[in-house]
């Protein structure tokens, strides 16, 4: 008990550091029905097909994201974070294989600096405005010995939503026809280790993101504002507690590419 209060604290305290959260390695095998022996060991019944519906909670401190189109390409974001709440759904084929879709919404909130060739800077600086996004994945358990299990994962993540920007120069504005495209891809590998309850895990992922704005008005023709991730290689590490039979609990954090961290509590049936 005293190794697995110790993993816990360990990963509270990393957890703080966007892409998607990527989650446990060994979730495609972790079992439906659990029945705890004396020495800690667990056994399940076997199901091809298994559901587990998931509340996420996600914290991005910085999407590190740098200006990608126009005169100041490459230059870099100075301020860019979100809130999210979602609800997957995930359907477990064979304890191998994950599907699910995820659906919820965000609050973005972007700020930067652009230069303007005469010493002084142009700051830009969006509305906080939740917006609805989605995601897609599949998570496959490519080999699993003893404790030890390897995963691969691929996601994609979307949102795209009309009157978003509002940006203050000289003085505010507010464009009636603003459009923030985001769009995000990533795939993943991740090692992890079972001491029942507890399963921590690592690994590393490569992701792309994609945020445009679109804010050309009739009194106000801007080119479009396309950002891209300045770092696509990042680490990640995180901690499930089978809490009972059906209920379990995850917290993961992100690093280098992003700072963000995601917690979970799924029930699966």
């Amino acid at each position: 008990m005293k190794l697995c209060s110790s993993l816990v604290i360990f990963m509270l305290l990393c957890s703080m550091g966007f892409a998607n959260y990527v989650g446990n390695p060994q979730a495609p095998d972790l079992p439906k029905i659990i029945s705890y022996t004396r020495d800690m060991t667990f056994a399940q019944q076997d199901y091809w097909l298994n559901a587990k519906l998931e509340y996420e909670k996600e914290y991005m401190q910085d999407m590190n994201l740098e200006i990608a189109s126009g005169v100041n390409k490459n230059h870099r974001v100075q301020y860019s974070y979100f809130y999210g709440n979602f609800l997957t759904l995930t359907a477990n084929i064979l304890h191998r294989i994950d599907l699910y879709v995820k659906g919820g919404a965000v609050e973005p909130r972007f700020e930067l600096g652009m230069p303007t060739g005469f010493g002084t800077e142009l700051d830009t600086l969006t509305n906080r405005k939740t917006i609805p996004a989605w995601s897609l994945g599949a998570k496959v358990l490519v080999y699993k010995i003893k404790q030890w299990s390897f995963a691969v994962e691929s996601s994609y993540f979307q949102t795209d939503h009309r009157n978003f920007l509002q940006f203050t120069a000289i003085a505010p504005i507010a464009p009636t026809n603003t459009e923030i495209r985001w769009y995000n891809w990533q795939v993943s590998g991740a090692l992890s280790y079972n001491v029942c309850p507890l399963v921590p895990y690592i690994g590393c992922k490569y992701s792309r993101t994609f945020v445009t704005f679109d804010y050309s008005t009739p009194a106000l023709s801007v080119p479009l504002l396309r950002f891209d991730n300045r770092r696509p290689v990042g680490v990640f590490l995180g901690c499930t507690l089978l809490a009972s039979r059906y209920f379990e609990m995850n917290i993961e954090g992100r690093f280098i590419d992003e700072q963000s961290w995601s917690g979970t509590l799924g029930f699966r049936f």
